[in-house]
């Protein structure tokens, strides 16, 4: 066995390599599961959205009809004469295929959802139905630094890009380690251990010949032991005899390596300026989404706020021209562009209600509130 002395930290700086390794991993991960809550707080509100839109269109609809009803009862009382109806045929035409249009994109839009959750059965797939009002955020009180270097604290990303830079650091030393001298020691232990049968005296002797005398002839014998064959001998016992162990200290210093150590240190030292430049550059898109976002909600409430002033204006207009309308004083032509004026102001009001909605929500999830509608 051997054990490090001294490698220059190498191993202390590995494990703690490993472990920051494995935080930028799961910052990634939790970055990425923000996004796809974004992504699924935008799904949600397009079905809201397009669900409301929907809703509009129907609503209008009954009410090209109503009007046309009522029209034809008045062409029929003599008090309208049968063309003042084919605009209104043309107008009930033109919402109807509305209709369609608004169900069609419903229906994409729950696809949409139910394919980011993985949802396959996209027939049954809905969402529950809520009132959605335009919320107050405290969040456009605050400036866009403000909302910046709040982000800076707690934002998945930044703290990934923080810690891959920790890690380019820590690459630096250990690219730096192998520069310096290194020291280890050792231990061996060994033993010689037999398996193989053996001989054994058996405790009887018998008289052998060796030689004779020159001068006498007379034999000379000696005593043998005789012997047999036994097992060999029990490990426990082996194990005490002829043992064998080895151990020291080695050191090694590094003198020429075709300059691949000092090369490594540059590589390393370059690597970590990349890492700590993507940082900022990290920053900086972090800082220019956040100035992009807070205009974005800010005028998005600019845009919703005149939306609905211009459907209260084009809402009094169209009862004024109802009225008139039924009166006989205005023309169906000029009372139908009116009524798609009032439409067009309503659909615009809903656009810019949900647009405001999922702004605000991006400018909350760069200031840190919890995503929730």
């Amino acid at each position: 066995m051997g054990v490090d002395v001294y490698r220059g930290k190498q191993n202390f700086n590995q494990l703690h390599r490993a472990n920051l390794a494995l935080l930028a991993r799961q910052y990634q991960l939790a970055d990425i599961s923000e996004d796809v809550s974004l992504l699924v707080a935008n799904g949600f509100l397009q079905i809201l959205f397009n669900r409301e839109v929907l809703l509009v269109q129907k609503a209008q609809l009954e009410v090209s009809k109503a009007e046309l009803n009522q029209t034809q009862a008045l062409i029929e009382g003599g008090l309208r004469i049968p063309g003042d109806a084919y605009e209104l045929e043309a107008t009930i035409a033109t919402q109807e295929q509305a209709v369609v249009q608004a169900e069609n994109s419903l229906r994409l839009a729950k696809i949409n959802l139910a394919q980011l959750l993985l949802i396959t059965d996209y027939e049954n797939f809905d969402i529950e139905i809520i009132d959605l009002d335009v919320p107050f955020s405290q969040v456009m009180n605050e400036t866009p630094r403000a909302i910046y270097e709040k982000a800076l604290t707690f934002r998945n990303d930044i703290k990934l890009a923080v810690t891959n830079v920790e890690i380019a650091e820590t690459d630096v030393k250990l690219s730096k380690a192998n520069l310096q001298p290194s020291i280890s020691a050792f231990y061996g232990y060994s033993t010689r251990l037999s398996y193989a049968d053996r001989l054994a005296g058996t405790g009887e002797f018998s008289e052998v010949p060796i030689g004779f005398v020159r001068s006498t002839g007379e034999v000379v014998n000696t005593r043998v032991e005789q012997r047999e064959v036994i097992g060999p001998q029990a490990v426990a016992d082996q194990l005490g005899q002829n043992d064998g162990h080895n151990f020291g200290i080695a050191l090694n210093i590094p003198i020429f390596n075709g300059f691949l150590a000092k090369n490594n240190v540059k590589k390393s030292k370059l690597n970590l300026e990349r890492t700590k430049n993507a940082m900022t550059q990290q920053q900086l898109d972090l800082e220019t989404n956040i100035n992009q976002a807070y205009n974005d909600a800010k005028g998005a409430f600019i845009f919703y706020e005149a939306a609905k002033k211009t459907t209260r204006s084009r809402e009094v207009a169209y009862n004024d021209a109802q009225k008139r309308f039924e009166a006989g004083v205005l023309n169906p032509f000029n009372f139908s562009q009116l009524k798609q004026r009032y439409e067009a102001a309503v659909s615009d009001e809903v656009r810019a209600k949900y647009d405001y909605i999922f702004k605000l929500k991006v400018l909350e999830f760069f200031f840190g509130a919890p995503l929730t509608l």
